[in-house]
């Protein structure tokens, strides 16, 4: 059984036991997995080498509780908590690129990585969005070892405020959509972002309707714009096999 290293970005206890149990969930019983938050400060994250000895692979999760740019001012809390932890985990991200540790990043983990290596991460009104959407891969995505098996489209699960506008030199675009330009992007071979959550079911959503109200376009209610998304849900059982499995 593979161990994987999850790094979270949630401030509660509830929030953060609801995200483990939808990865071990979505894991399928391939990966033991460890879960460390960004906001453990007694965490050694000037030495990633010893945060990541001992995993096949890492995966650093999604948040609602802190924005890179959110549409909101420069010095608002959830702003500078976003900062936070970026800086904190500025060198384990570069530590996992360089030395090509199998990674998934997911949402705000997608937008952290993109803005570690250049990207531009902001509040796009065009991109933001939640619900059930469709992702659709491009040519890159067709063929590639982690991606293709899911077929040209497949719906998937969103609910975020920013978006990647930019993506960094050097990244592949995967996967995009009607309203997500930059879904999914690979850095180098070992290395996967997903702006879309494929630990996320329909109900899982409409758990937390307070949060989902934060992204939901204004009149709609999230039973009108959220619906199964079973082939998206099969990605991080196919990270653990197809990324971290081949890897080891």
């Amino acid at each position: 059984m593979k161990k994987i290293l999850v790094i979270q970005s949630r401030q509660t206890p509830e929030r953060q036991a609801a995200e483990r149990a939808a990865y071990e969930c979505a894991a399928q019983g391939k990966a033991e997995f460890t879960f460390i938050s960004t906001l453990d400060v007694e965490q050694s994250w000037d030495n990633p080498a010893d945060i990541v000895r001992g995993y096949d692979g890492v995966l650093i999760g999604g948040s609602s509780d802190f924005f890179l740019h959110g549409g909101k001012d420069e010095d608002d809390a959830t702003r500078a908590g976003a900062r936070e932890v970026l800086d904190r985990v500025r060198g384990l991200v570069e530590y996992l690129i360089e030395r090509q540790v199998p990674t998934l990043g997911i949402c705000f983990g997608h937008q952290l990585i993109a803005e570690v290596f250049g990207g531009a991460v902001t509040h796009d009104h065009a991109q933001k969005k939640a619900g059930t959407h469709e992702v659709t891969l491009t040519e890159a995505g067709l063929t590639d070892p982690y991606l293709a098996h899911s077929g040209p489209s497949f719906a998937a699960q969103y609910a975020h405020r920013d978006s990647v506008t930019m993506p960094p030199l050097g990244s592949v675009t995967l996967a995009e959509g009607a309203a997500c330009r930059f879904a999914a992007l690979r850095y180098g071979d070992h290395c996967y972002t997903l702006q879309f959550h494929p630990e996320l079911h329909a109900e899982d959503l409409l758990a937390y309707p307070e949060a989902l109200a934060l992204y939901l376009p204004e009149g709609k209610r999230a039973e009108e714009v959220i619906g199964e998304t079973p082939v998206a849900n099969a990605l991080i059982a196919a990270f653990i096999d197809r990324v971290a499995g081949l890897a080891a």
